[in-house]
Parts: structure tokens; C-alpha cells; sequence
């Protein structure tokens, strides 16, 4: 999967855009159920910086997502299907 622009709704505390509360991938709006991980990494030769989470929504699918933290944008990464542990952390189809 090619990684796509998507649009978030984020919880804001102690800074902006902490972790995504839900996102809209496609016309359709996904609620983040469980915050799984995050990481933050940072491109040496552009230094581009990335905040990556891993979430599962209420629909029992795995997604990554990433905030561009200097363009301030947001994008899905990867998705896996709910039924697919067998095969691998995620899945290339999008659906």
C-alpha cells in the first residue's frame, strides 16, 4: 500500500495533536479504539520528523498512521483486516 493522506481528529493535551481519536480514510470516518504503540522517527537527509501510531479501531483492524510533524499532515501508512494475524503484521490491501 502506497501511504494515502487522510484526515484526523486529535486528542490535544499537554501538546498538539497527541494521538489521533479518529480518522477519515476514503469517505469514511474510523474511531481509534486502542492506541497499540507510537514512535517518532526522523529522516537524517531531509530531517523530515514523523510521530507513528499503531491503532486499532472499533471494527477490529490494525492501522499505522503518521503526523508529518513539520508539514503538520497526517497519513495512513499500513491496515491490516482483523482476520488476518496469520499472515503477517498488516495487510498490502487497503480495502
Amino acid at each position: 500500500m502506497r501511504e494515502e493522506t487522510i484526515q484526523v481528529e486529535t486528542y490535544s493535551g499537554q501538546r498538539y495533536a497527541e494521538y489521533p481519536r479518529r480518522f477519515r480514510f476514503r469517505s469514511r470516518w474510523f474511531g481509534v479504539a486502542e492506541l497499540l504503540e507510537t514512535r517518532i522517527e526522523e529522516r537524517v537527509d531531509t530531517r523530515e520528523r514523523r510521530r507513528y501510531f499503531l491503532v486499532r479501531t472499533g471494527d477490529g483492524r490494525q492501522h499505522e498512521i503518521a503526523h508529518d510533524l513539520g508539514r503538520d499532515k497526517w497519513f495512513l501508512i499500513r491496515r491490516r483486516e482483523s482476520s488476518e494475524k496469520e499472515k503477517g503484521p498488516f495487510s498490502a490491501d487497503p480495502r
